[in-house]
């Protein structure tokens, strides 16, 4: 078996930190699949693992803007896949090829959130996300099976697309070891002074659905700008908590490695973030700063409750893994050329769940 991958709409942040750690964790040959073939650009390419079943293929057109990529994708991708691959797989989530069976990723519950359009008013982003909202319910309505990293993103899809066709599998995303260190002894509330603070990390980028202003309602505040995604963990492990305010998530990656560094977490109660930490979280209303700061306060004054917090929230995440994001996505895939070898196209519409 033969699976095709699309990365004509990858060219950087954690669209390519997924597909890397995915196929680096990979062990296709247990699911039947011989061979894997990607289609990218040269950046996505340059930082793909090297493995024996892996068939990097540069396309120059994938190396343009986005006009280039998209005709790239609807005047070449079903022709290079015809005969060639047994299944493609859009990790992207856009497809307007009639390339079949394939498989797609829902990676950013962003489109699919009507509430969070709004937010931009008549804007370009607005436009920007009303099309993303188009092409991606299109792809995943004649996708043969679809990826989803968590049950709040499959459910917000179900809600503004309807009932699919095709199967489901909800595979989480991993964490890498380096991120990983047991919780640390919790200090008094005493300890901390001008001189030594409680240092609160927030990584994200900026945006309004993050709601930093909120966050950043006070005195004390440290911009540190970008930080390389190789240098990262080390931001976790120097701080002493982690708060997360977004509205809008299909997969809180920063939560995950905030969860995997041992840190306590203060957090936004919308899901999915609730979905990965259950009652491991000190949660708040993302849009009240009252609420926000009255629930920092509630963990930083209680070295017990960080306690709590760190320890429930690092064992949460053991349980994720590249090695199991990757078993159970090439699981799916197989199942879903399999099935489409055997059946006829009408035939299909089953939901496989992975969790």
């Amino acid at each position: 078996m033969i699976v095709g991958i699309d990365a004509s709409n990858m060219r950087g942040g954690g669209g390519i930190t997924h597909l890397s750690q995915l196929l680096g964790a990979a062990r296709p040959e247990e699911h039947g699949i011989r061979r894997t073939v990607v289609w990218g650009g040269r950046t996505l390419l340059d930082q793909l693992p090297r493995r024996p079943w892996l068939d990097p293929i540069h396309q120059p057109w994938l190396d343009g803007g986005y006009i280039s990529r998209m005709r790239w994708q609807a005047a070449q991708l079903s022709k290079l896949a015809q005969g060639r691959c047994d299944l493609l797989l859009i990790p992207g989530g856009s497809y307007m090829g009639g390339y079949h069976p394939f498989v797609s990723m829902v990676q950013s519950a962003f489109p699919f959130d009507a509430r969070e359009r709004r937010r931009y008013g008549l804007t370009w982003m607005r436009c920007r996300l009303t099309y993303l909202r188009w092409v991606q319910a299109r792809t995943v309505r004649h996708a043969e099976g679809v990826i989803y990293p968590s049950e709040h993103c499959r459910a917000l899809v179900a809600e503004q697309v309807g009932r699919l066709r095709g199967r489901s599998a909800i595979v989480p995303h991993g964490v890498e070891a380096r991120f990983v260190l047991r919780p640390r002894p919790q200090r008094s509330v005493r300890e901390y002074s001008l001189e030594q603070p409680y240092r609160l990390l927030y990584v994200s980028i900026i945006d309004q659905y993050k709601h930093q202003w909120k966050v950043a309602d006070g005195t004390y505040l440290c911009y540190r700008g970008p930080i390389p995604f190789s240098e990262m963990h080390t931001a976790y492990h120097a701080a002493d908590g982690f708060v997360f305010a977004s509205t809008c998530e299909s997969f809180a990656l920063p939560v995950l490695e905030a969860m995997a560094a041992g840190l306590p977490i203060a957090c936004s109660n919308q899901p999915p973030m609730s979905e990965m930490l259950g009652n491991d979280a000190e949660y708040f209303s993302p849009e009240d700063t009252r609420d926000i700061a009255d629930a920092l306060e509630r963990m930083i004054r209680s070295p017990e409750k960080r306690e709590r917090l760190a320890q429930g929230a690092y064992a949460r995440a053991q349980t994720y893994s590249w090695d199991r994001c990757a078993g159970e996505t090439f699981s799916f895939l197989s199942q879903i050329a399999n099935q489409a070898a055997e059946k006829p196209l009408a035939a299909r519409g089953a939901s496989w769940r992975t969790r």
